[in-house]
């Protein structure tokens, strides 16, 4: 991403430098509450998202799960790939942003643990 940006610079002549982006600690009680299955019936995939030591993981269907990094409590950023994600406890809803497009996921259930 930096030497893209870099490129850019180059390229435009801008000297503009984006900011990095800046993550923060959720508590794990609030990680818990998006933990559990999201599903687009636009698409017909399904988020697995997940809360293990602190941090909060997803899976689109069989792609490999990787890491959310949160900005504020609700806003996660997925650098892997570039995308957001921003959950809402309300409306149980999941909205995946990417490349200028917002799908929403509708929560189908929660996470369950085994004991």
């Amino acid at each position: 991403m930096l030497a893209h940006a870099l490129m850019e610079i180059k390229l435009k002549g801008s000297t503009t430098i984006p900011k990095a982006k800046t993550y923060i600690d959720v508590p794990e009680s609030i990680l818990e509450n998006y933990a559990g299955s999201y599903f687009s019936e636009e698409i017909s995939m399904t988020f697995a998202v997940r809360s293990s030591e602190g941090q909060l993981l997803a899976k689109l269907d069989k792609q490999p799960e990787l890491l959310l990094r949160a900005s504020t409590s609700t806003t996660f950023h997925v650098p892997a790939v570039g995308a957001t994600l921003e959950f809402n406890t309300v409306e149980q809803t999941l909205t995946l942003i990417q490349s200028g497009q917002s799908i929403v996921f509708n929560r189908i259930a929660p996470e369950t643990k085994n004991n």
